[in-house]
Formats: structure tokens, C-alpha cells, sequence
């Protein structure tokens, strides 16, 4: 039941920092991609069955705001979640070195599955652009270490355990 709990006072913490982040950050309609983050985040922590059930829920409240191809947003965080987890054993990352890359590789690996999508079923991807994707990049590498540090925090508050490796 407190796993449970967890899940969705983290769903819910997430999506507030998203949209706080989005409405005050944003230059150029870029902004952190906490959601992103977070899904990682979780997927490096607890492993890929949390990265993918945060990412997949997190995808779908994302979807359910935007008026672009629903569900692109929902596959492309919980696979990124099973990603992260899947790679927790073969990458060091408690070091803020290693989050800032994890955050650049996760920022290009987004806009590549997207505009694979995007292609895929010949839609415009719309406002994104050159400028877009820098921007996304610069603030997921300035908000990772940040999101990585409150995660652990928010995780020894809710005394969850951590999966061993």
C-alpha cells in the first residue's frame, strides 16, 4: 500500500514541478523536460518497472494536455524508463558528471524518437527546431543533478528501498 502511495504522490509531485517549470521557465517554448527526468531518474533508482510505469503515466497526462499524436509522449517516456532501468548496473549514476550526460543522451534520445514518430505517420513535428532542442538540452542538463538529488531525498522520506545492484 505505501508503494502505492508512492507512486502516485510522486505522479502527482512530478506533474506539479512540470508545469511550475514549464509556466515560468519557458524562453523560446522550451522548458525542462521534467517528466523526462523524473522517468529516468526513477528507471536509474528503482529499476525499469518503475521508469516504465512513471514514464507511461507520466506520458499520459502529457498526452492529455497537448493536442499532438496522443500516446507518442506515453510510449517514448516508458521507454526510456526501461531503458534507464535496464542500464542501472552499467553506468555510475550517483556522480553529477554522469547525470548532466544522462540528461544530454535522454534530451537527443526524445527528440530522435519523436521525430521517428513524427515521420512515421507524415505529421509536422511543428514548433520544434534547432533552437527548441538546444534550449531543452541546457535546461535538462542544468535540472538533472537537481531532480536526481530531490528523488533520492523524496525516496529516504517515504522509506521505499532502493533495488540493490
Amino acid at each position: 500500500m505505501i508503494r502505492f502511495l508512492f507512486v502516485l504522490a510522486t505522479l502527482l509531485l512530478g506533474s506539479f514541478i512540470q508545469v511550475v517549470l514549464g509556466r515560468y521557465l519557458s524562453l523560446y517554448d522550451a522548458a525542462p523536460q521534467v517528466f523526462l527526468i523524473l522517468t529516468i531518474t526513477h528507471g536509474f533508482i528503482f529499476g525499469p518497472l518503475m521508469g516504465e510505469i512513471l514514464g507511461f503515466s507520466w506520458g499520459l497526462l502529457s498526452d492529455a494536455t497537448g493536442v499532438r499524436m496522443f500516446g507518442m509522449n506515453a510510449f517514448l517516456l516508458a521507454l526510456a524508463g526501461y531503458l534507464a532501468g535496464k542500464l542501472r548496473r552499467r553506468v555510475a549514476s550517483e556522480r553529477i558528471p554522469t547525470q548532466v550526460i544522462i540528461a544530454l543522451v535522454a534530451t537527443l534520445y526524445y527528440a530522435i524518437g519523436a521525430a521517428t514518430v513524427y515521420s512515421i505517420f507524415d505529421e509536422s513535428p511543428g514548433h520544434f527546431s534547432n533552437i527548441h532542442f538546444i534550449l531543452s538540452a541546457i535546461y535538462n542538463a542544468l535540472f538533472a543533478s537537481a531532480l536526481f538529488y530531490l528523488t533520492e531525498r523524496w525516496t529516504v522520506l517515504w522509506r521505499i528501498p532502493q533495488e540493490h545492484v
